[in-house]
């Protein structure tokens, strides 16, 4: 049957005898013999010799066409052969290349062959065609690669009772040309041709950018959990992923279930560097014959579902055996087959992972191409699948939730990654580390490599850094849902601002023991911001460096005890980094006195004024906020667009909620300015001090001053 649609390769040959290439009848000859060797059919053709040199031939196929041109001059050949339906096309590479491929006499150079492939046309899927048991996608093999001209050759093809994996060798000849060098017999031996491995025609890993991406789903993961143990992999059948978690110190088992056996043995043969293992001490040459490493030939998403859902067969016999991460790395949201729809959005399969995990367990999920800036919501393309699982894993409990692009994983586009866990503080407090806390964790939790070098070749805290913010684009088109979320809205606002100058510090006038307030010297409107260009640069204490003030302080070492006051007197504590961690006002605000009994007339966001430290109940921390976003259930979702703005949400840069006269006191409500855990002691103290019967922290470590 003869469709709308067809492959079409494109075949470039330099090095060419330049008599053969001058020669009509001899190319004739060669074109008849390569369409009978392929069990095509010629219905005429024609071969012109061109004057002084060369020759242009065409024929005229059943399936479609085959042309050519040569130039003998320079022993150059470019020909094209493009045929109707699914009968492939690559295999018949080698074959071309016998019957154009002729070497120059007494030449030294082989002939350089480059070819491309390509599938063509538009393919119907009408109830009544035969079309959709034709693998077209599949046919068109270097559809995502960047620059498929260059040189390439087969290394393997092997059918699955799963897929087809195609291996291909791929080099630019100027990269590898021996000429250039003095030893150019070692230098070919060194150089490594870049090696990728297609999957029914979908590039899934590359030998140039190995390590980049596994290294990308696998260490964020890991090092964001404090100590794995018990690791699972989803997929991998090529073995570098379970390469980089036996890389770990503490590991104690990991279980890769593979459902394509097949796979991982043609890996273990032909990507021998994906699975080798021998230069990490204490481990195998293949990976997978670490005492570590067990590998489980089975349907991953059928072996959590029996082991870790409620009505699960084998559920029962489990007990406490559960994973501290998961890894999945198998088939991408976007790929259009039925297993990937059950992969990302199966409720039963999703909430049998949750369940598979340790109490401060992690998932990682590597998630196809990275959102477009230009596109729509996920829901609405492609990435549906994406955004599906998003919600999903949402309504089964978890509770992080931070997406990671990495742009050299060897892909047309960057790389997206999500990793999810159970808990919030353990979580955050890891994936938020600084570079070097970060290096750290590597230099100590990483085993050492035989050959003493890095054991990482891609991976370390400065790219952790580049993974902690969402990219823009998850933000751009998370905000483009319908409606749009409240927190897509907050930055673009223009709000006008009261500059620094416009303020003043005066002693303040809500009472004798309220030290120093901060004053307007003029009329300042509802909404306009206070301060903001310096209140946007607060001075930040992270969690370590708070953790460390504390210890000192507690050990009565005076010059800490100062900073100790200056970051708990003027500061207030947020735990968005997973610990306690601490923001001072690095401009006047850090002056700003509380409105007693909901008298205040600026805040970060707008407030609920019916609680106040007068009445407020402990179970009243969640509704401080008029806005429900800023709720704590709402700090538990999949949100870009908030988790962009997190420093300046932590700054808690503040409006007027009123019309505020020149000459006033600006005062706010520092019942937002306390964390979950003490919060309540801190509005019962603060009750005190608005009743006359305590004083603030500042004014009494101020009195004890002037008394010594």
């Amino acid at each position: 049957e003869h469709l709308p649609v067809g492959q079409h390769i494109l075949i470039d040959i330099k090095n060419v005898d330049g008599e053969f290439l001058n020669s009509d009848a001899r190319l004739a000859k060669a074109m008849i013999e390569l369409i009978v060797d392929s069990k095509l059919t010629l219905l005429s053709y024609h071969c012109h010799g061109l004057t002084p040199y060369g020759v242009s031939c065409a024929g005229v196929l059943l399936e479609s066409h085959i042309s050519f041109h040569t130039w003998p001059e320079s022993g150059v050949i470019t020909l094209d052969l493009f045929t109707c339906g699914p009968g492939k096309l690559v295999p018949l590479i080698p074959l071309i290349k016998k019957l154009f491929a002729i070497p120059q006499i007494g030449a030294s150079t082989e002939p350089l062959v480059r070819w491309i492939h390509k599938v063509r046309g538009f393919a119907s899927y009408d109830d009544d065609s035969d079309d959709e048991n034709i693998d077209f996608e599949g046919l068109d093999l270097f559809r995502d690669i960047a620059d498929a001209c260059v040189s390439k050759e087969l290394v393997a093809s092997v059918q699955t009772d799963f897929q087809t994996i195609d291996i291909y060798d791929f080099w630019d000849d100027e990269d590898i040309n021996p000429s250039i060098v003095e030893d150019g017999a070692s230098y070919l031996a060194k150089y490594k041709k870049e090696r990728v491995v297609f999957l029914d025609g979908t590039t899934q890993s590359t030998r140039n950018h190995l390590e980049a991406y596994h290294e990308a789903l696998v260490h964020a993961p890991m090092l964001t959990h404090a100590n794995p143990k018990k690791v699972s992999i989803i997929g991998g059948g090529e073995g570098a992923t379970l390469r980089e978690v036996l890389k770990y110190r503490n590991l104690e088992k990991v279980d890769m279930i593979e459902i394509d056996e097949k796979m991982v043995y043609a890996s273990k043969k032909y990507l021998p560097e994906w699975s080798d293992c021998s230069d990490i001490v204490g481990s195998t040459k293949w990976c997978g014959d670490d005492p570590r490493a067990h590998l489980y030939f089975e349907d991953g998403l059928a072996w959590f579902i029996d082991r870790y859902s409620e009505s699960g067969r084998l559920s029962k016999d489990l007990g406490d055996d559960k994973y501290d991460v998961i890894i999945m790395d198998a088939l991408d949201p976007q790929d259009e087959i039925p297993f990937a729809e059950k992969l990302y959005t199966d409720p039963t399969f999703i909430s049998s992972l949750y369940n598979a995990l340790s109490e401060d367990g992690i998932i990682a999920f590597q998630l196809g191409y990275t959102a477009f800036g230009s596109g729509a919501p996920d829901i609405f393309g492609p990435s549906r699948r994406r955004a599906i699982l998003m919600d999903m894993l949402q309504l089964n409990g978890f509770e992080t939730f931070h997406i990671y692009e990495d742009g050299h994983c060897g892909f047309l586009d960057p790389w997206s990654f999500l990793v999810v866990s159970k808990t919030y503080e353990e979580h955050n407090l890891q994936w938020f580390m600084n570079p070097a806390e970060m290096q750290i964790q590597i230099h100590d939790r990483i085993l050492e490599t035989n050959s003493g070098k890095p054991n990482l070749k891609y991976f370390d805290g400065a790219t952790m850094k580049g993974y902690q913010i969402p990219h823009k684009a998850f933000e751009v088109t998370f905000c483009r849902k319908i409606p749009v979320p409240h927190w897509c809205t907050l930055e673009h606002k223009q709000i006008e601002n009261v500059p620094k100058s416009d303020l003043e510090v005066k002693f303040s006038t809500v009472g004798d023991v309220s030290g120093r307030g901060v004053f307007t010297k003029v009329d300042i409107k509802k909404s306009m911001k206070i301060a903001g260009e310096v209140e946007s640069q607060p001075v930040i204490f992270p969690p370590s460096a708070t953790s460390m003030i504390v210890d000192f302080e507690d050990e009565d070492i005076e010059e800490m005890e100062k900073v100790y006051n200056y970051m708990d007197g003027y500061g207030w504590q947020v735990d968005t980094w997973g610990d306690d961690s601490y923001y001072v006002d690095a401009g006047y605000l850090t002056f700003t006195n509380h409105g007693c009994n909901g008298t205040y007339n600026v805040a970060a966001v707008e407030k609920n004024k019916a609680i106040t430290e007068q009445n407020a109940k402990e179970s009243d921390r969640g509704n401080l906020h008029s806005d429900p976003s800023f709720q704590e259930s709402n700090w538990l979702t999949y949100n870009p667009a908030r988790d962009r703005q997190l420093h300046r949400i932590n700054a808690k840069i503040e409006t007027a909620l009123v019309d505020i006269k020149a000459g006033d006191e600006l005062l706010t409500d520092y019942l937002d300015f306390s964390e979950w855990d003490s919060w309540f002691p801190d509005v019962q103290d603060l009750k005190r001090i608005c009743d006359g019967k305590d004083v603030g922290f500042i004014t009494e470590k101020e009195r004890k001053d002037i008394i010594e």
